[in-house]
Order: structure tokens, then C-alpha cells, then sequence
């Protein structure tokens, strides 16, 4: 202050002396030119002097040129210091100095300042301090009392600009300042760019709000936010709201949790605020819902299990559905596990399992929430049913049958099923349509060698097969190697020997036995002969032989063999009448013998024995134009003819010239075996008598009456026993039978014999191929006669002849099909047999 006052004697002074020199009446002015109190700093002020200029501040005086730290200036007016202004009466005085100055505070940015006006003057009291917006002097200051406004105590501006400060003392002295009002800042701050991530339309866990702020004046001074809708009035202050970060260019950003209103509340540097009301509705922290799982079959075992479970989420919705086998929990279950896919069915989750276990199923929502059931399997079932053991019985011997027993286990769904099936099949293609069903039993009995397939089902569908190869089934009859005659056909003999050849591959031959006529093996008499050591047996007779054969299990065959070289039958006589007319009297006959021919024929007059003629007994008769011939002696009704053939047989005929014979033989009891059935060779048998004796008896194909029958092409038959004969034939047609007695009477009787098979079976084959994979086979097959025997029809892979398909050891197939498909190169063997027993075997190259 003591400077200040200084300063002002100085200019005080300045001015007197310029009044003296001027030869002015000067009033001196005192010490006292101003009192006041000190000023504390405030916001800029600065005085502009009229005219633009600023004069130079006295030493130790704030400038006038620029605003000082208080926010004072001095601008001096039109009677601003140092003006001389007259005095009363005319006579010069110095005008009262008089000022006036303004300050705001604060002087940082804020929405408005505080605007003080500091006045200065000498002893002449302040008649008025106004203020008005705007720049003025002091002759253009308003007068207009709506435009300026008294000063009393401090105000507050809100806006930029200039203020002009006027003051006038009660003389009339009067001076203006002007104040520049900076850094007010009444606009709030902008907040803008708000998004959210994720969007409104998808949900999340979290949502993270994101936001520009930005103040283009005082700037942002801090952004917070709160949880709740507020307004700048009452936006919490009290710890619940959390501040966010915002960079350089405004930026900034909050995550959230939880579906609310959020207010963000930027406040900018001049106090200035702004909210704004984010709503959060798509947050969802969630989880999806499972139902309870169903298991499909919930307890009984199966090979596989199907898991349903509802799955829901009633805000984000179910994204991701997935299962993996063992237990997880929702966190470790993604990095964890090896996940399998499921696809929802509306809200229904469905996947199938083969094996028993924990399975977790995992559920994720849109947003991301996690959620996991676990669900138990103990009632899948993939273990196949186990043959613990197949025995056969006998084990080892031969046998026309033997009995298969089967132990199956299954320690889990337990075995519900047992079946066999001939041949060798798999799991896959084992018929178990046709198949034959044992379960009650565990076993069953086969009748022919080759493989069987024993199939077992578990409760739960698992299957299992197991091929059992039979080899020890004899049901082939021993076979006839060979007969032989000695002497051989064609070789007259009183007896014939007769020995066999037989053999049998499986069980071998126990019993050979032999009888005269035909039987079967059924009708074959027990006390037959038994030659089963020496295998042979001398026939003296002609006719049928039957030889049986036993193997060791009761396998039977027959073999009938047909005796026709054995001449036990001596020359007969036939033909026998008296030729009255020839003189002597004479009586002429026939003399046959169809086997080894007539020897010598002779003649006795009177009863006679064999023994008369032996020797050179009895007179010799020489054949003449097919008869023989001897007078007949006077007074002698009686004679005896003696015949002998090649082979020493003998037969005396006693002649009645009285009673001569004139009847024929008898055919009768003609039948044909088995006529109804087909047969390779069918069997005529009939009755030969006559009131005296059958000379011979014949057939021969074809129709004929006894005046022409066919001798030369005809067939000599002798009985098989007594009046019984028998031939066989091997084509269909009529047979003629002839029958003549030793008188020469003769017979004929004609039988037709049908169903007689004389074709074998055909065999065609026809194919398609996929090359590279497979041979469809197709096979026709036909019989003109008796037909196809289709249970007797079998293949086999490999070459086969006819024998080797009726050795019951092989592994021949029923024929069941006429296509067969091939996957794989080879030969194959057809064996076809007709109805009557004929075979067709042919072979077939699948390349």
C-alpha cells in the first residue's frame, strides 16, 4: 500500500507542476487517494483504455494492458485519472480520480463465474456502479436502464464475452472497465456410439456396454455408471457407482452380468452432467435344463441302449447338444472328453450306445451356459452267447445216427434261443426260418455226415454259431464189387458157383447172406445162408439168388443175380401124336432141350427106366424135318422115350398112343412190380402149369399170338421155384410170355409194363457275372419222365463223380435254389437224381 500511495503523490505531482506552468489555480491533492482492502487473485480480467490503447501502469501498478492474477483492470474513461474537468465558478479544478475494475472466480472452467466489482475514487462518494455485457466507453455505455444492471454485491455470468464495469461520482466523474469472461462451460458432455456386444437380439453371459464420450469445451472429467435408472440429480454418490476407464479418443466401455437399467453419468470439467439410461435385458447366465433320461430298453438287455432326454433353455435356447462316454463336468467336458453330436428333435435328445458306462450329456445355451447330466448303462449286452461244449455220441464210432449235445452260456442276457441247421453257415445268412429250434433240449440227432451249424441267440439279440463237423455216420450200404459165375453165362453146368466181392469204406462189412429167389432188405428171410466168410455158393438151380449184405451198424444192401447157365433140366418131349395113315402106324414127337442141347433121344417099348437106356440100351431116334420118330409095334400101347442133353441130364417120357395130351399150359398170376411207381427196371413174374409138364416157356418184347411168336428174338426162361418165373425189362411196351408143354400144346399171355424211366436228368447252366466280385449262377433242370427228385439233388465245390456224391462222408449241399450266387473261382459239381433213381452229375468252372 505505502508503494502504491507513492506512486500516485508521483503522478500528483506531475500534475501540479503542469498547473504552475500553465499559471493554474491548483488544488494540492492529498496523501489520501485511495483506501481499500486487498484483493485475493481471481478469475482474468483486463482493462482496455478507450481507443484501443493501454497506457503505461505507474511503477509497482498492475498493467492496464492485459488481465492481472486477480482478475482486476483499470481502463481509464473519459474522466478517468488525470482529466481537469472546471470547477464551480468557472475557475480550473482537478476533477476527482475515479475507477473501477471487475474479477470472476474460479478461473478454471466451470458452467458459470462469480463476477466482483472493485470501484476506486477520491473523497467524492460513488454516485453509481453498473455493469452491462458487451464493450463500452464511457459516453457509450447504455442509458437504457433494461440494458445494464446495478452493481451490488457479486453475480454470476454463465457465458463468454466482455463485461464493461461504469462508474460515476455524484460530481458527474465517471470511468469504465471491460472484463473478458473465458473458460465458462455450460454444455454437457455428449455421450454417444453407445453399442452393446453381444446385441439386444442375441443373448450372453455378460453384455459389455460401449460408449464415446466426448466435451468439446472444458472436457470430460470423469464417466461412471450405476446400476439403476438416475438422473443427474441424484445419480449415487456413494460408493455403488464404478468408474470407467475412457482413452484418448473418448472411448470407453463396462461389462455387465445382469439384465437391469444402467445409467452412465459423464461429468465434464466445468461441472456440466449428462446420463444415460442403457437397457439390459438379454443377459443370461442360465443354464439349459435337462429332463430326466429314458433308457430304451430301460432294464432288459440289448445290444444297444437309446438315451432320450428333454433338454430346454428358456432364454438364449439350446445351441449345442453333445455326449461323450465317462464323467465330466461342464467345464472339462469340452477339453476333456471326445464329444459326439447330438441333434435336437424340438426339445428331445436322442443318441444310441453299445456299451455299458457313464455317459455324460452336455448342453450349452446361446449364451454360452453349460450344463451336464450324467446318465448310467448297465444293460447293454454285446457279448455273444458261448458254446461251453458240443460232444457227439458216439464220439468216435461209426454209427447211422449220432446225437449232438450243446452247452451255451450267456452271463448276461442269458441264452434265449438254440437251433441247427444243416451246412455251414455264418451269423448273417444262418436260416433261421427253416432252421430246426433245440433250446428246450440242447440237443438233436443227425442221419448224414457233413457240417452242421449249431446257432444260439442271447436275450439280447447277440448271436453265435459254432460249425460241428459229423464224419462217423454210416448210412451207406456195403457195396457189391463185383459177381462172378463160374461158369460164366453161356457155359452150360449142372451147378453154377457163385462168389461175391464186397466192400464198405465207413464201418465195414459184418454179414453176407444168400437165398434163392428176389427180396429186398426188408423182406430178405433170416435163416437165410450165411457166407460171409467165404463170400460164395453153388447154385443148382436157375433162377433169382438174392445176396444180403449187413456192414457193421445195420447198413443193408441186396443183390439179386440172375442164374441161367445151370441145365438141370433133360430134353423134353413134346409134340407126341399117332400118324394112323403111315404104315406101320407111327408116332412122332418133338424133342428139345434149350440149354445145353439134346445129346441122344431114344425109345423102348414099354414101361422103362432111366438106367434101361444107359449104354446101348434103348434104340437111337435121329431127327427128321424137326421130329422124331419109331414104328409103333402091334398089340403094344406103351413106350418110352429116353432124352439126355450135353451135360448128362436124362428125362424119360412114357407114350400113351390111348391118351395123348391135347391142352395147353396155364399163364396166370402175370404182375408187374411196383407198376405205379417209376423205376429204372421193372420186374415180371407169373405162373407156368399144365396137366403134364412145361416143356419150355419164353418171352419176348412185342405183341404176338402162339402162331407168331417171335422164337428167334425170344428169351428162354427158367422157374425161379416150382411154376413161378420171373424176367426183368428196362423198356416200356407190351411183352409176350409163351408157355408150351411137353405135347407141344401151347399158351401166350401179353402184359404191358409202363413207368419204366429210361432218360436221365438234364442239367443247363446259364450265368450273369459282375466282374470282379460275384458269378450268379442259374441251373435248369428237368426230367421228361419221372421228374426231378429235388431232396436227392446236391452241389459241392470241387470235382466229383457220381460215387463221391452218394458217399455220405461228403460235404455235398441240398440243392435248395436253382440260382446260386459265387464269390469265389473254382470248379463246382452238380449231382441230380430223377424219381426213378437216375443220376446226372455235371461240373461246373466259375472263373
Amino acid at each position: 500500500m505505502m508503494q502504491k500511495n507513492t506512486k500516485n503523490i508521483l503522478w500528483v505531482g506531475l500534475a501540479v507542476l503542469a498547473l504552475l506552468i500553465l499559471s493554474l489555480s491548483v488544488y494540492t491533492v492529498g496523501n489520501d487517494y485511495f483506501n481499500k482492502s486487498p484483493v485475493e487473485p481471481a478469475g482474468n480480467g483486463s482493462v482496455q483504455p478507450p481507443g484501443g490503447s493501454t497506457p503505461s501502469s505507474p511503477s509497482g501498478s498492475p498493467s492496464n494492458s492485459s488481465p492481472n492474477s486477480s482478475g482486476e483492470g483499470f481502463e481509464p474513461g473519459n474522466s478517468g485519472p488525470g482529466t481537469i474537468i472546471a470547477g464551480p465558478g468557472g475557475s480550473g479544478t482537478v476533477a476527482a480520480m475515479i475507477s473501477v475494475s471487475g474479477s470472476y472466480a474460479p478461473a478454471d472452467w466451470s458452467s458459470e463465474k462469480t463476477v466482483t466489482v472493485v470501484t476506486k475514487t477520491t473523497k467524492i462518494p460513488i454516485q453509481y456502479t453498473r455493469w452491462a455485457m458487451g464493450e463500452f466507453t464511457n459516453e457509450t455505455f447504455p442509458t437504457d436502464s433494461s440494458l445494464y444492471s446495478d452493481y451490488t454485491v457479486p453475480f454470476n455470468v454463465s457465458d463468454d464475452g466482455k463485461i464493461t464495469f461504469y462508474v460515476e461520482d455524484e460530481r458527474g466523474s465517471k470511468n469504465t472497465s471491460v472484463l473478458t469472461i473465458e473458460n465458462i462451460d455450460n454444455t454437457t458432455p455428449v455421450i454417444d456410439s453407445v453399442s452393446l456386444n453381444p446385441a439386444a437380439d442375441i443373448r450372453g453371459q455378460s453384455v459389455e456396454i460401449s460408449m464415446t464420450v466426448t466435451d468439446s469445451q472444458s472436457g470430460v472429467a470423469s464417466v461412471k455408471y450405476a446400476k439403476g435408472e438416475f438422473t443427474t440429480g441424484d445419480f449415487p454418490s456413494d460408493g455403488t457407482e464404478t468408474e470407467i476407464i475412457i482413452d484418448a479418443d473418448g472411448n470407453g466401455n463396462f461389462s455387465v452380468t445382469e439384465n437391469e437399467n444402467y445409467t452412465i453419468c459423464a461429468v465434464d470439467n466445468a461441472g456440466n452432467a449428462v446420463v444415460f439410461v442403457q437397457n439390459i435385458a438379454h443377459v443370461d447366465t442360465t443354464a439349459p435344463v435337462f429332463g430326466s433320461a429314458v433308457l430304451d430298453p430301460a432294464t432288459n438287455w440289448n445290444p444297444m441302449v437309446n438315451i432320450s432326454v428333454t433338454v430346454s433353455d428358456s432364454e438364449s435356447g439350446v445351441s449345442i447338444v453333445q455326449y461323450a462316454k465317462g464323467r465330466f463336468t461342464a467345464d472339462n467336458f469340452t477339453a476333456d472328453s471326445t464329444p459326439n453330436t447330438i441333434t435336437l428333435d424340438g426339445n428331445n435328445a436322442n443318441f444310441t450306445v453299445s456299451a455299458n458306462g457313464r455317459y455324460t450329456i452336455y448342453a450349452e445355451d446361446g449364451a454360452g451356459n453349460k450344463a451336464v447330466t450324467v446318465v448310467q448303462v448297465s444293460n447293454v449286452d454285446k457279448k455273444k452267447p458261448v458254446f461251453e461244449s458240443v460232444a457227439l455220441n458216439p464220439a468216435s464210432d461209426w454209427n447211422q445216427t449220432i446225437d449232438i449235445s450243446v452247452s451255451v452260456t450267456d452271463d448276461q442276457s442269458d441264452v434265449s434261443a438254440i437251433m441247427y441247421a444243416k451246412g455251414k453257415f455264418s451269423v448273417s445268412d444262418f436260416p433261421v426260418s427253416t432252421a430246426t429250434d433245440i433250446t428246450t433240449t440242447s440237443e438233436f440227432t443227425v442221419f448224414a455226415n457233413g457240417r452242421y451249424t449249431i446257432y444260439a441267440e442271447d436275450g439280447a439279440g447277440n448271436k453265435a454259431v459254432k460249425v460241428v463237423q459229423v464224419l462217423k455216420i454210416d448210412v451207406k450200404p456195403p457195396k457189391f464189387d463185383s459177381v462172378s459165375l463160374d461158369p460164366a453165362t453161356g457155359t452150360w453146368n449142372q451147378t453154377v458157383n457163385v462168389s461175391v466181392s464186397v466192400s464198405d469204406t465207413q464201418s465195414g462189412v459184418a454179414l453176407v447172406k444168400y437165398e434163392k429167389g428176389r427180396y429186398d432188405v426188408l423182406t430178405f428171410p433170416n435163416g437165410a445162408t450165411d457166407i460171409t466168410a467165404d463170400k460164395e455158393f453153388m447154385a443148382s438151380e436157375n433162377g433169382k439168388y438174392t445176396i444180403y449184405m449187413e456192414d457193421s451198424v445195420g447198413n443193408k444192401a441186396v443183390k439179386i443175380v440172375s442164374v441161367t447157365n445151370v441145365d438141370t433140366t433133360a430134353p423134353a418131349v413134346s409134340g407126341i401124336f399117332e400118324d394112323i395113315e403111315s404104315t406101320p402106324n407111327k408116332v412122332l414127337f418133338k424133342a428139345m432141350d434149350s440149354q445145353s442141347g439134346i445129346l441122344a433121344v431114344k425109345y423102348l417099348a414099354g414101361n422103362h427106366v432111366v438106367d434101361d437106356f444107359a449104354g446101348t440100351g434103348g434104340t437111337v431116334l435121329t431127327e427128321s424135318d424137326g421130329n422124331y420118330s419109331f414104328d409103333v409095334e402091334s398089340g403094344t400101347n406103351i413106350y418110352t422115350v429116353y432124352t439126355i442133353d450135353n451135360i448128362g441130364n436124362e428125362r424119360i417120357k412114357r407114350i400113351n398112343i390111348l391118351n395123348i395130351d391135347t391142352e395147353p399150359p396155364v399163364i396166370s398170376d402175370v404182375s408187374v412190380s411196383n407198376a405205379s411207381v417209376w423205376e429204372i427196371e421193372k420186374t415180371v413174374t407169373f405162373n407156368a402149369t399144365d396137366d403134364d409138364e412145361i416143356a419150355v416157356v419164353q418171352y419176348v418184347k412185342g405183341d404176338f399170338d402162339k402162331n407168331t411168336f417171335d422164337f428167334p428174338n425170344a428169351t428162354t426162361l427158367i422157374a425161379d421155384s416150382g411154376d413161378e418165373y420171373s424176367f426183368d425189362v428196362t423198356e416200356n411196351g407190351n411183352y409176350t410170355i409163351y408157355a408150351q408143354d411137353a405135347t407141344g400144346n401151347k399158351a401166350v399171355h401179353v402184359v404191358e409194363v409202363a413207368k419204366i424211366d429210361a432218360v436221365n436228368p438234364t442239367i443247363g447252366f446259364s450265368n450273369t457275372t459282375v466282374p470282379g466280385y460275384s458269378e450268379t449262377l442259374t441251373l435248369t433242370i428237368s426230367d421228361s419222365e419221372s421228374g426231378i427228385n429235388s431232396s436227392a439233388s446236391l452241389w459241392v465245390k470241387g470235382t466229383c463223380t457220381q460215387e463221391d456224391f452218394e458217399d455220405a462222408g461228403s460235404d455235398a449241399e441240398t440243392l435248395t435254389s436253382t440260382t446260386l450266387t459265387f464269390y469265389r473261382n473254382g470248379v463246382y459239381s452238380f449231382y441230380v437224381k430223377d424219381n426213378a433213381g437216375r443220376v446226372t452229375v455235371e461240373t461246373y468252372q466259375v472263373q
